[in-house]
């Protein structure tokens, strides 16, 4: 359905999944309200438009995938800003470690040294530093259940 709208004639089967998550076809007939968004399945119908565009069902799932990407939380601002220089900061370093020991080195071989670099890279991972912070933050927070005069503060 193009727009929210009331049928006038005609009954059908319509999927609503795309905006109820709801896998069952809903059946409809004259005098039924109807959404924007949804698929009729099996036979023509006849409408009345309810609401303009902007107005309808679909207008406002639209609003609410555009405004939550804009309203991030903290956190997660501070991690996409993060990731703006770490990301690089890594392959570089990495692409140096796997580089820079051979050429430099006698006794430097690419093979160790391209392993090592793939060492690095995984080491760094951002995904392992925050998994890393969040398991150490709750073993702290256990130590400090487990033992209240420990010096973990």
């Amino acid at each position: 359905m193009p727009l929210d709208g009331e049928v006038l004639s005609g009954h059908s089967r319509l999927d609503t999944s795309a905006l109820t998550g709801e896998s069952v076809p809903l059946s409809t007939r004259m005098g039924d309200t109807l959404m924007a968004g949804t698929i009729n399945l099996t036979a023509s119908l006849k409408l009345r438009v309810t609401k303009p565009f902007n107005e309808s069902s679909i207008a406002k799932v639209l609003e609410l995938v555009e405004n939550a990407s804009a309203r991030k939380a903290p956190t997660e601002n501070f991690i996409t800003s993060l990731a703006r220089w770490y990301t690089p900061v890594v392959v570089a370093a990495a692409a140096g470690v796997a580089v820079l020991p051979p050429l430099f080195m006698a006794e430097g071989d690419f093979r160790t040294w391209i392993y090592r670099a793939l060492v690095v890279l995984v080491v760094s991972c951002p995904c392992a530093l925050v998994v890393s912070i969040c398991r150490s933050h709750r073993y702290r927070r256990r130590l400090r259940r487990t033992y209240p005069d420990w010096g973990c503060n």
